[in-house]
């Protein structure tokens, strides 16, 4: 709740999830952040050992889909914030 979570609904929606109005970390919220989860995930299939050897997929499965936050997913962030004004 507050100022953390209205920076990462900023920064979802200027990459294009739009994660609706407010500032708490909610449900709908959880699902944008494993939609962008997921679609920002190497084009291979999950059950492939190639999956295993990288850190968003981790951060997937023990963020419980999208409930937690981890670093893998924030640098994915500002690596795309990077490109965009």
């Amino acid at each position: 709740v507050g100022k953390e979570v209205l920076k990462l609904k900023r920064a979802l929606q200027r990459l294009g999830f739009y994660s609706g109005i407010g500032d708490v970390y909610d449900s709908d919220l959880t699902a944008i952040v494993f939609n962008f989860q997921k679609a920002n995930f190497p084009d291979f299939p999950w059950y492939s050992l190639r999956a295993w050897t990288k850190p968003l997929f981790w951060e997937m499965v023990r963020g419980f889909g999208g409930e937690k936050v981890g670093p893998e997913t924030r640098k994915i962030i500002n690596e795309g914030l990077k490109f965009r004004k």
